[in-house]
């Protein structure tokens, strides 16, 4: 009886240790994955083997940075607005960073001087559409218009060409993509959020308590960033004074956590499978881009 029962806490003992190597070999593959789901996700492992999780050559989507540096891309998106813009740019002056601004025409047409600030600065200018509609709900010929309207306010502005772009809410599907693509543009996503925005009230799948707890801090949007920041990481912000206000601490902690702050053209050098790209090119130096498509 006491030899069948050493014999049971012996293949128990066995079954705890392989649980625990099992559970920390998971636990390992989902921090490396950035969650579990990834994790299980054979698909996952097949396009991070082939650098897909990063950039994905057929669409041009820039996915994340690399995950082997200490450097993070600060994107922008929605504006420019005026006040709180200029505070992004003096605090991003201040820090000696850079970062990608993902601007709406209409904004554009506003504050022209502002677009003209950002690119002395020395920030890149991406392409938000027009109107920032969301895109997969138009025509393929609309969604290509709200594109191509950003662009020729931008051109007429600067006397650039755009090379980056970011869908509205990331609503986009693989035509709309191939369209970017087909003009010229690197689609840019993200993967660190700080719920910075404010949905609007019009609507009807806004709640009021959606809204209210999207409500924060400048401390509690820079606290959302830092704490979840991570090697490659693409953090999504948005013009606005909120954003503003949280921006000098973001950047203080982040160079505090060993992060260097790039633009999305200098992290694409970077990925497993650099991408060269040229972010706001002078119409004058744009031979060798690709053409811009219009009608």
């Amino acid at each position: 009886m006491a030899a069948k029962k050493k014999k049971m806490l012996r293949i128990v003992g066995i079954g705890v240790v392989l649980l625990g190597c099992i559970g920390g070999g998971l636990q390992y593959a989902r921090l490396q994955a950035e969650g579990i789901k990834n994790a299980l996700n054979p698909k996952y492992w097949s396009d991070r083997a082939k650098g897909e999780d990063e950039y994905i050559p057929n669409t041009a989507y820039f996915k994340r940075g690399p995950r082997d540096k200490p450097m993070v891309c600060l994107t922008l998106d929605d504006g420019p607005h005026g006040q709180c813009t200029l505070d992004e740019l003096a605090a991003l002056k201040a820090a000696g960073a850079k970062a990608t601004f993902f601007v709406v025409g209409i904004k554009m047409k506003q504050y022209p001087e502002l677009i003209k600030q950002m690119i002395d600065a020395g920030m890149e200018v991406g392409n938000h559409t027009e109107t920032h509609p969301r895109l997969d709900t138009l025509t393929l010929d609309g969604a290509k218009k709200q594109i191509q309207d950003c662009e020729d306010d931008f051109e007429k502005i600067t006397g650039r060409r755009m090379t980056l772009f970011r869908p509205p809410g990331m609503h986009e599907n693989d035509p709309i993509l191939k369209i970017a693509k087909d003009m010229g543009y690197h689609t840019v996503g993200w993967n660190t959020a700080a719920h910075d925005f404010m949905p609007s009230k019009k609507d009807p799948g806004v709640t009021p308590e959606m809204i209210e707890s999207l409500k924060a801090t400048p401390d509690q949007v820079a606290d959302r960033i830092t704490a979840h920041v991570k090697n490659g990481s693409i953090i999504l912000l948005h013009d606005q004074p909120i954003t503003a206000a949280a921006l000098p601490k973001i950047l203080t902690v982040l160079k505090e956590q060993g992060y260097e702050i790039v633009t999305c053209a200098e992290a694409m050098k970077h990925i497993d499978h650099p991408i060269d790209v040229v972010a706001d090119p002078l119409l004058t130096a744009s031979a060798s881009l690709p053409p811009s498509k219009k009608k």
